[in-house]
């Protein structure tokens, strides 16, 4: 027996790839990003019960969506996207969006493995004219009470700046030039995060710091050293993909890390982790 067909209010999808990040805008649109190569909708016009009539639409890694899903057009108008792979991507306190990974061209622009987007989609220039990395970034993460950003990765350098791998950059993409990291013995931090405290937060592959055994974890001082009581927190295995700062049950200082996490202190544990940390 036929009968009306239920169809979503929120009408769009991706295809050529996954959407990564999903960012919320002022008029309850949205801003995607991730690895896809195009856009879909249902016309429901030309669609019966059975069959359905997509409407595919070229657009590459970024786009954004009006609250019922269809494409804005006149978001990043022309997007070729980028000519590499996004790592991570962050919303800032005044709606501008920083994308990370592996990449030297966006939309026809030459950028170093970091972009800065505007609430519009252009390409914020005076973010970019602090420079990039010279090497992949694998993480990009957003304190919004401090207002800064920090970036991990293999690069050595941001901009004229030398760096071990991990840079706090300011939200117009000047380097924090207060914090210096150390010498990790020829390895290469994944991910960092900086805490309300203003201390730094470090995973990686690496075992030493400043010649120092550390097993991939580090707390670290507002300028990049490390001080023994906040960095004994023994072996660290795995890549963190997000971190909420909260308490223990003990009523200290805590993180709760998810990601791709199998061990912290010797322990295994199943991709998700909360770690006290007593200032």
């Amino acid at each position: 027996m036929d009968g009306l067909d239920t169809v979503s209010s929120f009408n769009a999808g991706f295809s050529g790839g996954m959407v990564s990040y999903v960012f919320e805008t002022p008029d309850n649109g949205v801003i995607v990003v991730g690895s896809f190569t195009s856009y879909w909708k249902i016309d429901y016009a030309y669609s019966s019960r059975v069959n359905r009539y997509y409407i595919n639409t070229k657009v590459k890694n970024v786009a954004r969506l009006k609250e019922d899903g269809t494409l804005d057009s006149t978001f990043n108008v022309n997007n070729t996207g980028f000519n590499g792979f996004v790592n991570g991507a962050v919303k800032l306190n005044d709606g501008r969006i920083v994308i990370a990974g592996t990449f030297t061209n966006y939309n026809g622009k030459a950028v170093n493995n970091i972009v800065c987007l505007k609430p519009n989609g252009e390409v914020d220039e005076d973010f970019l004219s602090h420079g990039g990395t010279n090497l992949p970034i694998q993480s990009v993460t957003y304190n919004s009470t401090l207002n800064k950003l920090a970036i991990a990765g293999t690069f050595k350098t941001f901009g004229s700046v030398p760096t071990n791998g991990v840079v706090l950059l300011n939200a117009d993409g000047s380097v924090d030039q207060n914090f210096v990291l150390g010498d990790m013995d020829g390895e290469f931090p994944n991910y960092a995060y900086i805490l309300n405290s203003g201390k730094v937060f470090v995973t990686g592959s690496f075992s030493k710091y400043n010649g120092i055994n550390r097993g991939g974890v580090l707390i670290l001082e507002t300028d990049g050293t490390a001080k023994q009581e906040y960095n004994n927190l023994g072996s660290f295995r795995g890549t963190p993909t997000t971190l909420v700062e909260t308490t223990s049950s003990l009523g200290n200082p805590a993180i709760l890390l998810g990601g791709t996490i199998y061990e912290v202190g010797g322990k295994n544990v199943g991709h998700i982790v909360k770690i006290e940390i007593k200032n």
